[in-house]
């Protein structure tokens, strides 16, 4: 995550879109390529992957200290 203002403000903007277009958008500015979100293979891809697919209820409990 970049400090320049400019740049939060255009993310801020940019909060309507939707989940994948906004992260294929982000991954294009940083390393000037779409990411491959069908067959994942650079760490960076299956994070990505991870944020669009990997939605497990108990992970809310699991950040929470005292409920843990």
């Amino acid at each position: 995550m970049s400090s320049d203002p400019v740049a939060k403000k255009i993310r801020y903007m940019l909060r309507f879109l939707p989940d994948e277009f906004y992260i294929q958008l982000n991954y294009f500015a940083h390393f000037k390529r779409f990411a491959d979100l069908k067959n994942p293979s650079t760490y960076n891809e299956k994070i990505n992957w991870l944020k669009l697919h990997d939605h497990n209820p108990n992970y809310t409990k699991l950040v929470d200290k005292y409920e843990v």
